[in-house]
């Protein structure tokens, strides 16, 4: 009779782990029509007391911890994903939970549902709601100076079969870019960086100046990798770099965004490496240096014209405790074609060490 029991109480547990209850998630009104509608109206700050976000309790950032499975109940397996990253240096975390579905433990699909991203001059959030019948809303808005600006709300599904999340209704279509009056702002300097530099890095430097003498301050953005990095074929410590040709009315032209430029933090596989930029009297100066485990210190240094074109590279080579150098010094004439930032790769440079 025990081991009747017993059996019976073993299949109970294991069908009520097989038919996993699934907890909502995010904040009901983020569903809610009326409450949407009532934001912009309502938030002309979003300190004012009667700003209706005030009415969102879920929290958003303290809820999950990286890949935490929410659901997994026969094929279909929910995870959320959270990241955290600093873009500007010493500026605060910019966030970011990802959901990601699986079947029978393949990846089917992933979409950020949400994120606080703190620019020069505006917040963007994106928040969400998940219910028990897989149904998802987002909501995408932004807060400045004026106020809170919707941006976007969208209703997806995700598929309890196969896992794949499909777009439903868009409940409001994308109003905004970045600028609150509705003006097209896709080519603004927060758009650019929005796009290149959130994801996997963090501002290094940016400089302002006029490569092209139109009396229109024009951008070099210097990304830099995130603290935690390695130097696997699939992460090979990139440091991009973003140069913008300025417009009118502070608008942007992307002119290069390159991850070749700049030496990788592994160029050197993982020996200890450095990169410092500058900008002083119409030069750009990249220097970079690494310590091998032989205890040779390489030194690089590019210099750069103010119209971007390459002025020399200075080679150096020493050993620790050694006060003997070896420098060797190039310049334009010494490469077979023309070189500026916008074709310079630096692997390519280091054939003439």
């Amino acid at each position: 009779m025990k081991k009747i029991i017993y059996i019976i109480l073993i299949l109970f547990i294991s069908c009520k782990s097989q038919n996993k209850e699934f907890n909502t998630l995010g904040d009901k009104l983020i569903s809610d029509e009326n409450f949407v509608n009532s934001i912009e109206s309502s938030c002309d700050k979003e300190t004012n007391p009667n700003c209706e976000l005030n009415k969102l309790t879920f929290n958003y950032q303290l809820k999950f911890k990286k890949d935490s499975i929410v659901y997994n109940n026969n094929n279909l397996r929910i995870e959320i994903n959270k990241e955290e990253k600093v873009v500007y240096e010493n500026g605060p975390k910019n966030t970011a939970l990802k959901i990601i579905t699986f079947n029978n433990n393949n990846l089917v699909d992933t979409l950020t549902i949400y994120h606080k991203i703190y620019l020069e001059e505006v917040v963007l959030e994106k928040k969400y709601y998940l219910n028990k019948k897989f149904e998802l809303w987002i909501l995408d808005f932004f807060i400045d100076d004026e106020g809170v600006f919707i941006k976007k709300w969208n209703k997806f599904k995700i598929d309890e079969k196969t896992g794949k999340i499909s777009l439903l209704n868009e409940l409001i279509k994308d109003k905004y870019h970045l600028d609150t009056k509705g003006i097209d702002n896709s080519n603004t300097l927060d758009t650019y960086i929005n796009e290149y530099g959130l994801s996997k890095f963090k501002i290094r430097k940016d400089f302002d100046f006029d490569f092209n003498n139109d009396a229109i301050l024009d951008k070099i953005i210097a990304f830099d990798y995130e603290d935690s990095f390695d130097c696997s074929p699939n992460a090979k410590g990139e440091r991009p770099l973003l140069i913008l040709k300025g417009l009118n009315n502070n608008k942007f032209e992307l002119v290069k965004y390159s991850i070749e430029i700049l030496p990788s933090f592994c160029s050197s596989g993982n020996a200890e490496s450095d990169l410092d930029i500058y900008y002083k009297e119409g030069l750009f100066h990249f220097h970079s240096t690494y310590l091998n485990q032989s205890n040779e210190i390489y030194s690089r240094d590019y210099f750069f014209k103010n119209d971007l074109e390459l002025e020399k590279i200075i080679f150096l080579k020493t050993r620790v405790g050694n006060q003997n150098k070896n420098e060797k010094k190039i310049t334009q004439k010494d490469f077979s074609k023309k070189v500026s930032l916008l074709n310079f790769v630096f692997e390519e440079s280091l054939q003439y060490e």
